[in-house]
């Protein structure tokens, strides 16, 4: 069979001929794959994710690659491909065919069904697998190096789900070339350009025996990009949680953000005005040269939020203490889940509706309650509605900090970058004016999370909808009475908490929540109002328990306070011990200090003898 393949007829009017392949099966698929070779004029054929029509707001659960880091491309790859002392060579582009709206051009929920079976023309009897009216994949049974893969590109496009910073510089590379093609130095280069043969894999997928399709597109597309990338070089942490379908923390994390992102492609008369504007969140996991490139309006990393759920909320995956917090009974469908500590396809979407059913909604109180975050969040919807009301530039600027990307191309890019600047200066203004310093800091949300979780399950495993309901109240008193201000000196109830005597912040780590400023606000919280009995019922062992932990905290950090102090005034042998007497009169000093402002807390609350707010 020599020569390239004639033109397809019918509604196929794009062809690549190549070698077929196909892999063993797994979760109830087969994937199929042409791989071949193509000059860099057909490029024109493939598209980049963010080419894609609606691609930027895909839902957070669909989410895969389709972040492009320019300056990696700029400064990098374009610079390689371009260098003449430089032998090329690069890994194949992993290439998909996607299913789209003639109209419209955006991605269709559900790919037609494939359908099998055998064609003979050109003399030859064909293996074909078929989706109708998109692709036809056909093959020589006894020669599968011989293969061709036909489209229809009104129907289907052929879009890169991995080597999209690959195909980026090789389009720019062709686009900079045909610009220079007039210039008679470079015209050479220009030919020697459109010789190279560039390797691609278009890939797809089957069900295995009858088996019916999966729902999703973008899900099974998702699926190959996690598979490509966690087997080759993996993805930043971030992104990684994002794709990540087999941890309960990572699916809490994304359906957590998804609830602000489809919010936010609502129209705004639509919107659920309480929930966290999708700027609160850094959630793209977008990189700059090779670097995290930070979010600057988000109060929230996604790895921040998936170690709240991990560390605060939930637990370790597939422990007790997770079992405990999504109510897993023996026997119901997440029960086999947790009893193998493996999160099967069906499962996720159990562990997904559980999550949106119970622990979402009351973290999402707990967020969007926060008087802080609550007035940091309104600045930003009033700033929203302002850029949305005005000139082209500004909605497309607002556009670009929300979802990194905003379909405008030529002229105006450079404007719009300038508009985005302006915009970041004024959001991180917002935000510090809002949170104040200790809640600009990670330190100061991890104590709030980790009282939130810690209480909870100190308490009878109450509902979390009016768990969450008391415990905002409670905090929020907290701050409305300035005790999260960090009011320094010696007399700070914040010292040795998150304060060293050097005013510098401390046990900020996430694991250091526990014994220091968690117990400090879950104390706070519970002097502005005790929990209902039935939860509690040994409410005073709880709060000598976490008082106690908390003292021997602050004791310690007067221990670090007063070594370097005492050490030259006394005895060498004494040191230890003296230290140790100064550092307990300290602590105490600083308990009684506390106590005082929980019981201020308590009278300024009405509260009266344990009794609840209702009962005074």
């Amino acid at each position: 069979m020599a020569g390239p393949p004639p033109p397809p007829g019918g509604r196929y009017n794009q062809v690549l001929a190549g070698a077929y392949g196909e892999f063993g099966s797994g979760a109830g698929l087969r994937a199929m794959y042409l791989q071949t070779a193509v000059k860099p004029q057909y490029l024109d054929n493939f598209r980049l994710i963010r080419d894609i029509p609606g691609s930027q707001r895909w839902p957070v659960r669909e989410l895969f690659q389709r972040e492009i880091d320019d300056e990696r491309v700029s400064t990098g790859l374009l610079p390689y491909l371009k260098a003449p002392d430089k032998i090329k060579f690069f890994n194949p582009l992993t290439l998909t065919v996607l299913p789209v709206d003639e109209r419209t051009g955006s991605v269709l929920d559900r790919m037609p069904r494939v359908e099998s079976g055998r064609l003979d023309e050109d003399g030859f009897t064909w293996e074909v697998l078929e989706r109708k009216d998109l692709y036809r994949l056909r093959w020589l049974p006894e020669s599968p190096q011989y293969a061709r893969l036909e489209w229809n590109s009104e129907a289907g496009r052929v879009v890169a789900i991995d080597g999209q910073h690959r195909l980026s510089a090789l389009i720019r590379l062709k686009e900079d070339l045909t610009v220079s093609a007039d210039d008679e130095h470079k015209t050479s280069d220009y030919s020697a350009f459109l010789d190279w043969r560039i390797p691609v894999v278009v890939v797809s997928f089957r069900p295995c025996g009858d088996e019916q399709e999966p729902a999703g597109v973008l899900a099974v597309v998702r699926n190959i990009f996690v598979y490509i990338n966690s087997t080759a070089q993996k993805v930043g942490r971030a992104r990684s949680i994002l794709l990540d379908d087999e941890s309960v923390n990572s699916l809490a994390a994304q359906e957590m953000i998804q609830l602000s992102h489809e919010n936010d492609l609502r129209r705004v008369e639509e919107r659920d005005e309480g929930r966290l504007p999708l700027l609160f969140f850094d959630w793209r996991g977008a990189e700059r040269g090779g670097q995290i490139e930070q979010a600057r309006a988000a109060a929230i990393k996604v790895t921040e939020l998936c170690d709240w759920f991990r560390l605060y909320v939930l637990g370790e995956d597939f422990s007790d203490e997770q079992k405990n917090a999504l109510f897993v009974a023996p026997g119901d469908d997440l029960s086999l889940a947790f009893a193998t500590g493996n999160l099967d396809h069906s499962a996720a979407s159990v562990a997904r509706q559980r999550l949106g059913g119970e622990v979402l909604p009351a973290l999402s109180e707990l967020l969007q309650g926060f008087r802080p975050y609550a007035r940091y969040a309104g600045e930003l919807r009033r700033l929203e509605r302002e850029y949305s009301s005005d000139h082209d530039l500004a909605r497309h600027a607002f556009e670009r900090l929300r979802f990194g990307y905003s379909e405008v191309k030529g002229a105006s890019e450079q404007q719009i970058q300038q508009q985005v600047a302006i915009l970041e200066k004024i959001v991180e203004d917002f935000k510090r004016d809002c949170l104040g310093p200790l809640f600009l800091r990670e330190v100061g949300m991890r104590g709030v999370v980790q009282a939130f979780g810690d209480l909870w399950s100190r308490c009878k495993l109450p509902p979390w909808s009016e768990y969450a309901s008391w415990f905002v109240v409670g905090l929020n008193q907290v701050w409305d009475r300035g005790h999260f201000q960090e009011d320094h000196g010696r007399k700070s109830l914040l010292r040795h908490v998150v304060l060293n005597h050097n005013e510098n912040i401390m046990n900020y780590k996430l694991e250091d929540a526990r014994k220091a400023l968690g117990r400090w606000v879950s104390l706070m919280v519970l002097s502005c109002g005790p929990p209902p009995k039935n939860w509690a019922p040994e409410l005073d062992a709880i709060r000598d328990d976490l008082l106690d932990g908390l003292v021997a905290t602050v004791r310690n950090g007067y221990k670090r306070e007063l070594r370097p102090r005492l050490r030259g005034t006394v005895a060498a042998d004494r040191l230890i011990a003296e230290v140790n007497r100064r550092a307990t009169e300290e602590a105490e000093g600083w308990r009684r200090r506390f106590q005082a402002a929980l019981d201020e807390n308590t009278a300024v609350s009405g509260i009266r003898n344990g009794a609840s707010a209702g009962d005074a």
